[in-house]
């Protein structure tokens, strides 16, 4: 079977499993059963006739690697030692100067000769503190007074804004609400059956949802302010990732900088939903992406991942035996290595060595992977090979692949987006999808807000009441 062909079938495959996990929480348990059967047998046959698709070559999850692979021999291991590593700033309890609560044992007999020593005078103390936890609901009752006037009119004190009821729950728990839903994944009979069995508070799955809702409206002032911030940023890590909606495929896209996240919802992938967010038509700095098509049509400076390159490269060099592709590896592992030992920042002799090495590489990948000439078709462009698309990708993009060599502010990698639109992943495992749209919107605007507080060092349960209080 030829390499293509192996390719085809596991990328074939790939689709089918995305499709399965994207609709599982929807199908019977035996058919889930069946179907996780099936895709175990067709990885079985596929590695048996040496495809050899993994999260190192491919976009391929590591939780679906045939057999689990190794991890990476290209990585060398380093032998620590156990415990913290030498620098490492620990982080243990400390005694605090007035304890909340004081328990003082005496000695009253000698252990040694039973002698009495209440009335013997003391040597000294020790002090060993216990730090624990008590959970505690607070009630606090506002009385308003009312007055009569002499004019006949009523007149009654103002009470604090959003006290309006005989009984409501306060700021606390609708932002604790507000956490274990979006920050714990905590499903909301899972979170109501919390309230009541830890802290005896009836909060109905209904009230969580009414919370979350309210902290969603709350926070559509915060959300244009964030995409100010995005605008401005010199910097931005932009991705998107397939969720569920009621049944039907949709898609998260998210853009991020240090400080703050944003993501949003959309049923379609490409330039309709970015240009539903509003910021990348009117951006015009750094954006590193990972080469998706949608990306290319906007008007910025482009950075490509490195991380998706390194997998590309060993996929060109595995699966199709191209030499060049290790050397291409090996030079950019090289330059972001001595890179990071310069503070970002490369000389231009070492810009124009790796920029010539770069080019020769690209010329021995032309001679090992020439263009197809061939049609097959009538029509169309003519198809080639992977190897030659990745080059081809090398040498239209290489402003775009190698701008981390002449900018401290491009990062090698965009695993920042990765690391921001990850958890979504999670909380579809644990949810299975989202029944609506508006659902999906609460849970993005909501999620954006807490990672970026997060990235401030914010205690996102403190600003999670803030907003609830409008402070």
């Amino acid at each position: 079977m030829t390499n293509t062909k192996r390719i085809s079938i596991e990328n074939e495959l790939s689709l089918l499993t995305n499709k399965f996990e994207s609709q599982r929480s929807i199908l019977p348990q035996e058919s889930v059963f069946l179907f996780e059967s099936l895709f175990s047998l067709f990885r079985v046959l596929i590695a048996a006739i040496g495809v050899k698709a993994t999260s190192r070559n491919s976009s391929l999850s590591p939780s679906q690697d045939p057999f689990r692979q190794k991890p990476d021999p290209d990585k060398k291991k380093k032998k620590k030692k156990k415990g913290g590593q030498k620098g490492h700033k620990g982080k243990s309890l400390k005694q605090v100067p007035i304890p909340d609560k004081i328990i003082f044992h005496a000695v009253d007999i000698c252990k040694t000769c039973d002698r009495r020593l209440s009335n013997t005078k003391c040597h000294h103390i020790t002090k060993h503190q216990v730090f624990d936890i008590e959970v505690k609901v607070i009630v606090t009752e506002h009385q308003a007074e009312h007055k009569l006037c002499q004019c006949g009119n009523m007149q009654s004190a103002e009470l604090p804004i959003g006290v309006n009821a005989p009984c409501q729950f306060g700021t606390s728990v609708k932002a604790m609400a507000v956490d274990l839903t979006n920050v714990q994944f905590v499903p909301q009979k899972r979170a109501s059956d919390f309230f009541a069995t830890k802290l005896n508070l009836p909060v109905s799955q209904r009230s969580i949802e009414n919370f979350n809702k309210e902290c969603f409206e709350k926070l559509a002032f915060w959300e244009q302010e964030a995409k100010l911030d995005l605008i401005k940023s010199e910097v931005l890590h932009g991705d998107e990732t397939g969720i569920n909606i009621n049944k039907t495929n949709a898609w998260i896209h998210s853009l991020s900088n240090d400080r703050t996240v944003l993501m949003m919802p959309h049923m379609t992938r490409g330039s309709e939903a970015i240009d539903a967010m509003g910021i990348l038509p009117r951006y015009n700095s750094i954006l590193c992406h990972d080469f998706w098509a949608p990306y290319a049509a906007y008007d910025v400076i482009h950075a490509f991942c490195h991380a998706h390159l390194q997998r590309e490269l060993i996929k060109a060099a595995e699966d199709y035996n191209q030499k060049w592709a290790l050397k291409l590896k090996k030079l950019f592992l090289y330059a972001n290595k001595l890179r990071n030992k310069q503070d970002g920042i490369l000389t231009w002799p070492q810009i124009r060595k790796i920029e010539s090495t770069y080019s020769k590489i690209l010329k021995e990948a032309e001679i090992e992977s020439p263009l197809n000439v061939l049609r097959n078709k009538k029509r169309g462009r003519i198809a080639q090979g992977y190897p030659r698309q990745l080059l081809n990708r090398l040498i239209l993009r290489r402003s775009w692949i190698l701008l981390f060599l002449y900018d401290p502010r491009v990062p090698f990698t965009n695993n920042q987006a990765e690391r921001d639109i990850r958890m979504t992943k999670v909380q579809q495992k644990v949810s299975g999808c989202f029944r609506t749209f508006e659902g999906a919107q609460r849970f993005c605007r909501i999620r954006s807000f807490i990672l970026s507080m997060q990235k401030q060092g914010k205690n996102p349960q403190e600003e999670l009441e803030k907003i609830f209080r409008g402070t």
